[in-house]
């Protein structure tokens, strides 16, 4: 690798996608590999795409470690999450969407040739207002691939005219049926622990999140993190009166509630009833009530199916 970079003399990039899809009992020996032969190259760069829950990048040996190190091997420098999840940024997601469909139109047509020529004016030209574009954005819940499925099957009920909220509310209630609905119809736990979620949190408590400790792993839980049917909103999420105590900010995929919204059954805010908490790490002083009302139990759900028991989460 070193003779190649020098002999093009630049840089050599290295980059590895679906870190994830490993199996997770050889990615420390890949990663102690990657270590151990591409590291110590000064022009070679390494940059490894994860899933943070599906990820084991470093383990005991018997006698060193094996693997690398985040923080002094290696640095998780980007969390894409922190961009394409609506809620974290509004700003920064609907910008990133709204130049994905303009680069996707413009890799297929010479943009001398379309009626638009960037990606606000595609915006304006396909939705019938700004409203409708975040709709669709908030609706693919940071996944690009949600996102392009959704706005096909949006543009396809639109026909000719622009696309509107309720279209994109359609839209993305069809492809939630189509890809992940299968997952859930065909999994017992899966579909037991999606629907005690949906029945307590937007049925209980009118939101759209919930709040689990970051040091509780679910087998079920993360396998519909894995399908997007569950996603993470915040990573690191605490309250004040409560240091050291930190929680993963969890949300329901708009697919599942879609059905909901305009309706008395709609969730009236993201992480409590009627208020918004976007932006901020921490959770309002005078909110630590409803925070702990927001933190779901799994415990209480292994006690009300006792079927799931074989996937009790580990502490």
């Amino acid at each position: 690798m070193a003779q190649v970079a020098s002999a093009f003399g630049t840089r050599l990039w290295v980059l590895i996608d679906e870190w994830s899809t490993i199996p997770e009992a050889l990615q420390p020996y890949l990663a102690d590999f990657l270590k151990r032969v591409v590291f110590p190259i000064n022009s070679v760069s390494v940059t490894i795409v994860a899933i943070e829950q599906r990820s084991k990048f470093r383990k005991d040996g018997e006698h060193l470690p094996v693997g690398i190190e985040l923080g002094s091997d290696a640095f998780a420098d980007i969390n894409l999450d922190d961009y394409l999840v609506f809620e974290n940024n509004p700003k920064a997601s609907a910008e990133f969407f709204r130049e994905l469909i303009f680069r996707h139109l413009t890799a297929i047509y010479p943009i001398k040739s379309l009626p638009v020529q960037n990606a606000q004016q595609l915006q304006e030209q396909a939705f019938t207002q700004e409203a409708a574009f975040l709709e669709l954005v908030r609706a693919s819940e940071g996944v690009p691939r949600d996102f392009i499925n959704i706005l096909q099957i949006a543009a396809t009920k639109a026909g000719e005219h622009k696309i509107s909220v309720p279209t994109i509310r359609s839209a993305a209630k069809d492809w939630y049926e189509r890809d992940k609905a299968a997952f859930i119809d065909s999994n017992q736990a899966g579909s037991d622990l999606l629907h005690w979620v949906v029945d307590t949190v937007i049925g209980g408590r009118k939101a759209r999140a919930f709040l689990v400790r970051s040091d509780v792993r679910d087998t079920i839980l993360d396998r519909l993190f894995d399908e997007r049917i569950l996603h993470i909103a915040k990573r690191s999420y605490s309250a004040k009166e409560e240091p050291g105590v930190r929680y993963k900010v969890w949300k329901i995929d708009y697919g599942c509630y879609a059905d909901f919204i305009n309706t008395s059954k709609a969730p009236t805010g993201f992480l409590f009833e009627n208020q918004n908490v976007e932006g901020d790490s921490y959770i309002p002083e005078d909110d630590l009530r409803a925070v702990r009302r927001s933190v779901l139990n799994l415990d209480d759900f292994y006690t009300a199916f006792p079927a799931a028991q074989h996937s009790l989460p580990t502490q």
